[in-house]
């Protein structure tokens, strides 16, 4: 504006718009949007790289946008603190780590096989015979790790429906071979994401176990909100000017109050939808049991004589699952107990995590109370149909 010798005024007229957001944009109170900068920098003559040596215009690059869990958001606002780096550089690297990343992947299949061999060659030059071993299961597995390698499906391939081979998710492989080599300095211990085929996420991922740690005073159910989102990071850092102060004293306290205040509105909201979906199952139940009594009776036989006690979950659940799942009663969400009937083990589970064993069934009993389930199902999904 200096150059050209236009005043903010001139500039609104040119531009059309507002005087006053022409005003906020030069005083740097407001950040103006890419279409703004555009029309700025067309008034004005000059590049848009003027105005944002980050800025990229459909003839030097691409505008990239995305929505990004709170987990992610959080490390980023980790990074700002300890490295000074914004979201757009980190952006800008974001392909090269995750090719980085990718390729040690492709590669851990070939740099096992490599160890093992390195082993077997140590043992036969001392004299001792070794061989390699496993299960079948393990065998299976490794076959699929190097046809994942093969056809760069780094995040590793998930056996097929029924097979119990223990395959990998080699990117979470190679992130957890790296992180071990970072001398504690990130963590991946809460960052249970490891099934093949599934892509990872930032939740649980602490980006800065050094900066997590005072800012949470060393208190871990702190840490473990923050590293899985359930508190944004960057809403804390705000409230205690830290840019600006450069000073962590008042974040702990900050972070517990807002912990608080969420997990206060968090309870509330899920109690909330655990009256009304319990209201819709005792509704459902009084027509369900008018209709169909003996099979109503049936099924509260078999789930008692089948079945783990009501509000049991299996070891892969997380908090977050069970709080889900304790919100929705008109799930009925019950699990058989494998220790009454070693024959079969077959876990409900959801998309993505890890498959369970799965065995022929051969227990009458057993599937007469799948057949139930399944007719409770339909009888609910017509319900359902129905209220709407």
């Amino acid at each position: 504006m200096k150059a050209c010798g236009v005043s903010q005024k001139q500039l609104a007229e040119r531009t059309s718009f507002d005087v006053r957001s022409i005003s906020r944009w030069a005083n740097g109170h407001q950040i103006p949007k890419p279409a703004s900068i555009l029309k700025l920098a067309e008034a004005l003559g000059c590049s848009l790289k003027d105005f944002d040596p980050d800025f990229a215009d459909s003839m030097e690059g691409v505008i990239v946008s995305g929505r990004v869990s709170a987990a992610s958001h959080n490390a980023y606002a980790a990074m700002k603190l300890v490295f000074n780096v914004s979201q757009t550089q980190i952006l800008e690297l974001a392909p090269i780590l995750f090719a980085t990343v990718a390729a040690r992947a492709l590669q851990i299949p070939a740099d096992d096989d490599a160890f093992v061999a390195a082993q077997e060659r140590e043992a036969r030059n001392r004299g001792i015979r070794i061989e390699r071993c496993g299960s079948l299961d393990e065998v299976e597995g490794l076959d699929l790790d190097c046809k994942a390698a093969n056809d760069h499906k780094c995040f590793g391939l998930e056996p097929e429906h029924g097979s119990t081979a223990i395959a990998r998710n080699l990117f979470w492989e190679a992130l957890s071979r790296m992180v071990a080599q970072a001398d504690n300095r990130v963590s991946v211990d809460m960052w249970q994401q490891d099934w093949p085929g599934h892509v990872p996420d930032a939740d649980g991922f602490n980006p800065h176990v050094a900066l997590l740690d005072l800012v949470a005073e060393g208190d871990p159910e702190i840490i473990r909100r923050l590293v899985r989102g359930e508190l944004r990071f960057s809403t804390s850092i705000d409230k205690a000017q830290i840019a600006s102060k450069g000073d962590l004293n008042q974040l702990a306290e900050l972070i517990r109050k807002d912990l608080a205040d969420q997990a206060a509105a968090h309870r509330a909201m899920l109690e909330d939808r655990r009256r009304a979906s319990q209201a819709r199952l005792d509704l459902w139940r009084q027509g369900y049991e008018r209709e169909h009594p003996e099979w109503a009776q049936e099924y509260e036989e078999l789930t008692a004589a089948l079945c783990h006690p009501a509000n049991w979950y299996p070891a892969y659940y997380s908090d977050k699952m069970i709080e889900e799942a304790r919100a929705n009663p008109f799930a009925e969400a019950r699990f058989l107990d494998d220790a009454r009937y070693p024959g079969r083990f077959v876990l409900p589970r959801p998309f993505g995590h890890k498959p369970e064993p799965v065995y022929p069934c051969t227990n009458a009993d057993v599937e007469r109370f799948d057949e139930l389930q399944a007719h409770r199902a339909a009888s609910k999904a017509a319900f359902e149909g129905g209220s709407k």
